[in-house]
């Protein structure tokens, strides 16, 4: 579904920190933000060749640059600690193992004390 023309409308909008120079907006009217001017279509063609030739005659930013980056010491250092995690896993396994040994080996010299008493208690 079209908007009908009435609605919509050329903008100019003001500059400001980011942008030294007037821009153009089309927009909704009663959508317009604050402070932007409504134009006529004919100012909007003006002010588009305006902007035009602002933006071609400043000066260009530069090129971004592509920084590489080594990130192989990173990798060693996440490697080593990878490493030292698996070590102490692996250390931790055999404590638990050595608990659960010592665990079953006091059941069953419980349940032996048990059937020597009588299972009293």
């Amino acid at each position: 579904m079209a908007r009908e023309k009435e609605e919509m409308g050329y903008f100019r909008v003001p500059a400001d920190d980011e942008y030294p120079y007037d821009r153009l907006g089309h927009f909704i009217r009663h959508l317009a933000p604050e402070g932007f001017t409504e134009i006529t279509a004919d100012e909007a063609a003006e002010l588009n060749e305006a902007i035009a030739r602002q933006t071609q005659s400043a000066p260009r930013a530069p090129a971004r640059q592509s920084v590489s980056i080594d990130l192989q010491p990173l990798q060693d250092q996440i490697d080593a600690l990878a490493q030292t995690v698996i070590g102490h896993a692996k250390t931790l396994d055999q404590h638990d193992a050595e608990v659960k040994a010592v665990n079953l080996s006091v059941t069953e010299y419980l349940k032996g004390q048990k059937d020597i008493g009588g299972g009293e208690g």
